[in-house]
């Protein structure tokens, strides 16, 4: 099982480092990461990072509170499969 992680913040004045220490911390091999806006929905480093997921693999979902904004999946996400996971951290 690997863990995959995917962080994105939305203006020029946030940071990911918050976010890339927290996925780090829960044990993500690989982080792909992004700074866009929530109103976009095609986000190539989240496609990047669900396309890395293997069968048993996790996707471990930040705190709100790491990138100062509420965590809402762009449009599309979260149809689930059984080859991935979100936790929280």
């Amino acid at each position: 099982m690997t863990t995959i992680g995917y962080a994105r913040v939305s203006t020029d004045g946030q940071t990911l480092d918050a976010q890339q220490t927290a996925l780090r911390v829960a044990g993500a091999a690989k982080v792909y990461s992004e700074k866009i806006s929530g109103a976009v929905t095609d986000r190539p480093a989240l496609a990047k990072a669900l396309a890395a997921l293997g069968n048993g693999d996790r996707q471990p979902s930040p705190p709100a509170n790491t990138s100062g904004e509420g965590r809402r999946p762009p449009t599309g996400e979260g149809g689930g499969t059984d080859r991935r996971t979100a936790d929280p951290l």
